[in-house]
């Protein structure tokens, strides 16, 4: 499976989820929560990087698995504490490569400009709603940029707050770099 399976089943899960009313909908629900449980054991290395060696796959899968969670946290459900820890090392693997400044990622491996929602255009490196909306599901706060104010004022469930960022040598050898 890869990202393309990812993009199918998180269509999937919105439907249900928002869809209670249709026949089957519980039923699909539960197995495509389970679906994104086993897909992000799979496709997002221990290190938190996308097992694509990708920068821009990470960017675009880290935003499905990011969806997902905020669509199972409203319909009232969590997924499970692996789930959360696999997301914020995600989110450290992008933090961690951010330009100083700016949620730009470097380009590592293929891009196809892949996005699943964009609120407000940005340039294409440029993961700075993956980042925030991870850091509101693992760490309950948005970071001090404009898409995390925006989200703030569109969600309104975090606070908004500056997170400093060293940039010491980091690792990340099963990504490989």
């Amino acid at each position: 499976t890869y990202n393309h399976y990812l993009g199918d089943i998180i269509g999937i899960l919105a439907i249900t989820a928002s869809c209670p009313f249709f026949e089957k909908a519980k039923v699909l629900y539960r197995q495509y929560k389970g679906e994104f449980e086993k897909e992000i054991r799979r496709q997002i290395l221990p290190d938190g990087g996308d097992f694509e060696g990708s920068t821009c796959y990470h960017g675009l899968v880290g935003e499905m698995f990011a969806l997902a969670a905020l669509m199972v946290e409203n319909h009232g459900e969590m997924f499970t504490k692996s789930y959360y820890d696999r997301l914020y090392r995600m989110l450290v693997f992008s933090s961690s490569l951010a330009k100083q400044g700016s949620e730009e990622q470097p380009q590592i491996g293929d891009n196809d400009s892949g996005r699943v929602i964009e609120i407000l255009p940005h340039p294409p490196l440029d993961y700075a709603w993956f980042i925030n909306m991870s850091s509101m599901l693992t760490e309950r706060c948005y970071r001090d940029t404009y898409y995390g104010d925006i989200l703030s004022f569109m969600l309104g469930t975090s606070d908004t707050v500056k997170k400093e960022t060293g940039k010491e040598k980091i690792f990340f050898p099963d990504f490989g770099i």
